[in-house]
């Protein structure tokens, strides 16, 4: 671990202007985030401001977060731990989800943290898990290239985590490491370890129970290796994933069941909420619909991106129930290869439920909405599409996959004051003979 040079530290001492690092510099000196945990499935516990300006690095552990980290050090060479700040806690045996993030009064040079999780000793440390960015995912609060994590906090045990800042030696106009003040959020989630196959689906009648707002979800949901041991298996029952574009490959899927009730309802990814947000890599997901029972099921549907064209690749499934025929979803994480490297989309996620089956018509022509104006100031736009519909149903989703509103049987051309917060979201829209979505950007 850090070790002072004692000649330097008395040198330093005399210096009126002394730098001071931050009390968390040390592993031994970890910040205590122990009554962080335990605060229920999905509440979201936030920090306060921590800084790793003045701290010390811990090059020893560069070569362990090799393949885990992506920065480089002055001589080119991978990994670097620069100016590391360290939290531990008291494991209780839930799983959780770590997140760096921005927070009142806090800035970090571009949000690039990067996130080390280890458990045992300072002197004796086990790496449990290890990221560099949430990249592709934006948001004002989360930043881009902060760090997050997953992981079973198996009870009695002791963990470490340590934060970094990203050592940027790449040639561009910055050169150093990205250093200042940031905050951890802390999130119990679903380990989803015994739900890994059909025979252990896990009920989720109560996502059909709409919220004041004629919505609901249920979650967050675990689908990591560190967190609940999900796992490629090579042996698992392909037959209804065809419609995958990642081989097909079944990467670790979590099973989900419900009854039908005789209606029409379309279920998506999500990210939980605004409150309580749920990070999973690239919002990466692919489904699949079944019914009967696990030794005779009967694909439904097979679910894969809900719209590429506008980075929207999570999944969502459009169905027409019967009333008491069993259901069975499966959700997985997309699978690619980058530079070599293998890749599953994983992390937590919620799943949502919407009145309507956005997949009841198969054959729908697929045309060009046009909005207007784009950007929106105020508001206010105009929808406009080819064709001899001159109705249809729109539904408004944000970047991260959530439909925050359906708007039915709107007409064409007809002015619409949606009200919406500054940001970017897709709209979708579907009438009796066609279909289409585009991006929006809302400013203030």
């Amino acid at each position: 671990m850090k070790h002072f040079n004692t000649f330097l530290l008395l040198a330093a001492c005399s210096v009126q202007a002394l730098a001071q690092a931050p009390f968390n510099d040390l592993c031994a000196d970890a910040a205590d985030l122990s009554a962080l945990l335990g605060q229920g499935i999905g509440q979201k516990q936030t920090t306060d401001s921590y800084s790793n300006v003045d701290a010390t690095g811990e090059p020893e552990l560069a070569e362990g977060l090799q393949g885990y980290w992506f920065d480089a050090d002055a001589d080119g060479n991978d990994v670097s731990v620069d100016q590391s700040v360290w939290f531990r806690m008291e494991g209780d045996g839930n799983t959780y989800q770590f997140m760096t993030i921005n927070c009142a009064g806090a800035a970090l040079y571009s949000d690039d943290t990067q996130m080390a999780l280890y458990r045992g000793n300072c002197d004796t440390l086990t790496l449990v898990a290890a990221n560099d960015d949430l990249q592709p995912f934006w948001d004002v609060n989360y930043g881009w290239y902060y760090s997050w994590t997953d992981a079973k906090l198996d009870e009695g045990e002791t963990y470490f985590l340590m934060v970094d800042g990203y050592n940027w030696n790449d040639g561009d106009n910055f050169q150093g490491v990205a250093q200042g003040n940031f905050c951890l959020t802390v999130m119990q989630t679903t380990n989803m370890g015994g739900h890994n196959a059909c025979s252990g689906a896990l009920s989720i009648d109560d996502i059909f129970e709409p919220s004041g707002a004629g919505l609901s979800f249920v979650g967050p949901f675990d689908n990591t290796p560190a967190g609940s041991g999900i796992v490629p298996n090579p042996n698992a029952e392909t037959s209804g994933i065809e419609c995958w574009e990642d081989g097909p490959t079944e990467d670790g899927s979590v099973w989900f069941k419900f009854t039908g009730d005789g209606n029409s309802y379309t279920i998506t990814h999500t990210y939980c909420d605004d409150d309580n947000l749920a990070y999973m890599f690239a919002w990466d997901s692919q489904m699949a619909l079944y019914k009967g029972s696990c030794g005779e099921m009967v694909p439904v549907g097979c679910y894969e991106d809900f719209d590429t064209d506008n980075n929207g690749f999570w999944a969502e499934v459009g169905f027409d129930s019967e009333e008491g025929e069993e259901y069975y979803l499966r959700f997985d994480g997309f699978h690619w290869t980058n530079n070599g490297v293998e890749w599953t989309a994983n992390g937590a996620f919620c799943l949502q439920a919407f009145e309507g089956n956005v997949n009841a018509v198969e054959s729908l022509e697929v045309v060009t909405m046009e909005v207007f104006p784009n950007p929106i100031s105020d508001g206010k736009l105009t929808l406009s599409w080819p064709g001899a519909d001159a109705v249809a149903d729109v539904a408004v989703f944000d970047i991260k996959g959530r439909q925050i509103m359906g708007l039915r049987q709107v007409v064409r051309e007809t002015t619409l004051d949606l009200d919406l917060p500054a940001g970017s979201y897709v709209l979708k829209m579907r009438s009796a003979s066609t279909t289409s979505s585009t991006t929006i950007q809302v400013i203030r």
